[in-house]
């Protein structure tokens, strides 16, 4: 990709490159064929065997969101545990270190995709999520989230006590995002990144507890738009 004077963002998986321009404009070239394209402001193209290559507008971003865990494991980390009698699909948290060399165990899926609309966060905007904890713990619930122009745009969480979830019982819990809260972790980058997580673009989703397994298992993530009075 020459840059010709622009903001862009890229993302790339195993089958498919991205890109999407929001000012200025990107030339690509796809490698298989020598072929390029002129992608301007407020545009995007996709390069994959299955799709035309050839310059769209940017999709509108949305407001609303639904997990699709029934169909599967792929976007998301954790352990993926497919329906069986009585129980849903459910994906559940796994170990992981943290930079600051804690351990949490996590479980946390893709939001805003390249075959996707994004999804935006506003004021009034609330997460809602259904899982279930086999000890009860503390859940800490968070959004990734990037800026217009693809940039990162911070992690910001809120918790809910153990005594909101009981051991082996179903949890439904509705959040609004004005509840959620830089990550303590990321201190040091807060006069860099936004205050508030409004008006951000959602790029995952994610639920962790502390130190020890508490058999953290998610059915189901929404994002939810303005509640209607």
């Amino acid at each position: 990709m020459e840059v010709l004077g622009t903001q862009f963002m890229i993302e790339t998986d195993t089958s498919a490159t991205r890109l999407d321009v929001s000012q200025g404009t990107v030339r690509v070239k796809r490698l298989s064929d020598g072929a390029e394209l002129d992608v301007p402001t407020r545009h995007r193209v996709l390069a994959a065997a299955d799709h035309e290559f050839t310059v769209e507008p940017a999709l509108a971003p949305v407001d609303h969101w639904t997990s699709r865990l029934p169909l599967g494991p792929e976007r998301t980390l954790g352990k993926w545990l497919p329906p069986a009698a009585g129980r849903d699909a459910a994906l559940l948290a796994v170990p992981f270190t943290t930079q600051l060399k804690r351990t949490i165990f996590a479980a946390a899926t893709r939001v805003s995709t390249w075959d996707a609309p994004p999804v935006t966060l506003h004021p009034d905007s609330r997460l809602r999520i259904r899982g279930r904890l086999g000890v009860s713990r503390t859940v800490y619930f968070g959004v990734h989230l990037r800026d217009a122009n693809g940039a990162f745009a911070g992690r910001f969480l809120t918790a809910r006590s153990a005594q909101q979830f009981g051991a082996g019982r179903v949890f439904d819990v509705t959040l609004p995002i004005r509840d959620f809260i830089l990550d303590p972790a990321l201190k040091h980058l807060s006069k860099k990144l936004p205050a508030r997580p409004f008006e951000l673009t959602v790029e995952s989703v994610f639920c962790h507890t502390l130190t020890h397994p508490a058999g953290l298992e998610l059915f189901q993530i929404e994002v939810i738009p303005t509640a209607v009075p």
